[in-house]
């Protein structure tokens, strides 16, 4: 299991209340509000705990991204070298 898909299980995992009551809370999502309707920062969430999450999470977003960005520029040079040796040896053959 990477990394991110940890993260992510972790946040919607059902977490015990940070109140102290014995109600389960329910599941924290990426995308789920950590303030309430009146603005205040809601009870049934560690708010540290969710926000250190999400900024991991964030993190391997990026690094993800740019792994990918060089893993893609690695494939184009891979493929232009592998087209321009293809096309030396056809010249080769032809004479």
């Amino acid at each position: 299991e990477s990394e991110a898909e940890a993260i992510t299980s972790e946040l919607t995992a059902n977490q015990p209340p940070v109140d102290g009551s014995t109600e389960p809370a329910p599941p924290m999502g990426i995308d789920t509000p950590l303030i309430d309707a009146e603005g205040y920062p809601r009870n049934d969430v560690d708010i540290y705990r969710a926000k250190n999450l999400r900024h991991r999470l964030a993190i391997i977003r990026t690094d993800h991204k740019a792994l990918m960005k060089i893993i893609e520029e690695g494939l184009a040079t891979l493929r232009s070298l592998t087209v321009r040796t293809w096309d030396f040896k056809n010249i080769e053959l032809q004479n």
